[in-house]
């Protein structure tokens, strides 16, 4: 009809109740800027009763990218993306599906291929080393030698990722394979890559970010730092602005395009994670999604929400063709606090109002309760504590970190295996 608004573009999300932007924020994101449906596992009543409450949704197997690229196809709808990890293979399963490609689904995301195509372009002089059993792995770090990283070939946030850096630990790591969890398949070894941290930071460590929104007329990126890791290669969180120079940035910037390149990442929103290591950056690995708690450090920091930012560059869409780049208000630490990898519960923690009342805390979203259980094997996604600090500077804000986690250490006890209680020290000591 005349006159009626300009229809919306389509996007389908695969959704997941975990993720770097929650549904509720995704339906925020794209108002005004696409018509939003939701897909959903079928076999998620809650998290379908929720999309259904935001948007039109759709249950659907999420194992199964020809029934959801045929349903797409029936609705008209051929932009798809995800904010989820488990997912970013499914998308690309569609697409190729969409393309009329063939659905490979592992192509970018299992870090072992990944690896390879990095290599390959020249962009890393990482190996990836599959192993099957004890004895290969055993075989492996006589011929490479230690430190090794073992992580998933399909995983995220930190989750199972271990740091071997002698024999006993790789005794470890064997005993707890062997205990379940996962089968030694699932894993592949990486040399581990030691980074330089910024002298004058102490808070930050020696890896960083760069959140990269690709699209038809070229990207747009920035540059977050993390604090130093937890052991064996758990994350603490994330800084906003970088301490990094002009030209280190765009180093990383120019780096992050280059693997976004070489795995043919399309449009959308990417994180990508490079190591600080000399003499040249070295990229850790790719993920097809808006990095974790990105949307919140740069509203707390830059008082812009990027979360129309992954939209847009989810429909090919320039994100923010009349607006600036970020410009930083003041510095944000958004703090991931982990249990020490002994302990198996929390015996005593912080109440949140007194952790509220410390210098410069914006937020507490989380603090694990006494008697609550911990597994430092859960990564990123197993900390006891969340919280948000600010400062004016990286000044104040380094020394409003040391603060809160020097009051988190004492503050949390926990109990071990065989009922001792331990406190966790090494994250203070790490940014001391």
């Amino acid at each position: 009809m005349p006159g009626d608004p300009p229809r919306l573009p389509a996007l389908a999300v695969i959704c997941d109740i975990v993720g770097s932007m929650s549904p509720v924020d995704i339906a925020r994101s794209a108002a005004g800027r696409a018509e939003l449906l939701y897909l959903v596992d079928a076999g998620d009543n809650d998290l379908i009763e929720l999309c259904q409450s935001l948007a039109q949704t759709y249950a659907v197997r999420v194992d199964d990218p020809q029934a959801i690229a045929t349903l797409l196809r029936d609705l008209g709808v051929n932009a798809v993306t995800t904010f989820s990890d488990p997912h970013c293979a499914v998308v690309d399963a569609v697409n190729a599906v969409l393309r009329g490609d063939d659905p490979d689904r592992d192509s970018r995301w299992r870090k072992d291929m990944q690896r390879d195509s990095l290599v390959r372009h020249g962009l890393s002089k990482i190996v990836a080393s599959r192993f099957h059993s004890a004895h290969e792995l055993q075989q492996l770090v006589t011929r490479q030698g230690v430190p090794l990283v073992v992580k998933p070939r399909r995983g995220a946030a930190s989750r199972d990722v271990w740091l071997l850096n002698t024999r006993q630990d790789v005794n470890q790591f064997l005993l707890a394979a062997a205990g379940g969890r996962r089968d030694l398949d699932d894993f592949v070894a990486e040399t581990y890559v030691q980074g330089v941290r910024p002298a004058a930071h102490r808070h930050v460590g020696d890896y960083i970010s760069v959140e990269l929104f690709v699209h038809r007329k070229g990207f747009s990126a920035f540059v977050t730092d993390r604090p130093p890791i937890a052991w064996p290669c758990r994350e603490t969180g994330i800084i906003g602005p970088t301490v990094l120079s002009a030209s280190d940035q765009k180093a990383a910037v120019d780096l992050a395009v280059d693997a976004h390149a070489a795995l043919g990442g399309g449009f959308g929103a990417f994180h990508v994670e490079i190591k600080l290591s000399e003499p040249t950056p070295e990229v850790i690995e790719v993920n097809g999604r808006l990095g974790g708690y990105v949307r919140r450090l740069v509203q707390y920091g830059a008082g812009i929400d990027v979360g129309p930012w992954a939209i847009a560059s989810a429909l090919g869409a320039d994100p923010q063709p009349r607006a600036p780049m970020l410009t930083w208000d003041r510095a944000v630490m958004g703090v991931l606090f982990q249990a020490p990898p002994s302990a198996v519960s929390v015996e005593a923690a912080p109440a949140r109002k007194a952790l509220l009342q410390l210098p410069g805390v914006l937020a507490v979203e989380a603090v694990a309760q006494p008697g609550s259980l911990v597994d430092w094997q859960m990564g990123s996604g197993g900390a006891v504590a969340k919280l948000w600090i600010a400062g004016r500077d990286h000044s104040e804000l380094g020394d409003r970190a040391r603060t809160v986690a020097k009051v988190l250490s004492s503050s949390f006890m926990f109990i071990t295996a065989e009922g001792d209680t331990v406190r966790e020290k090494d994250f203070v000591a790490s940014m001391s």
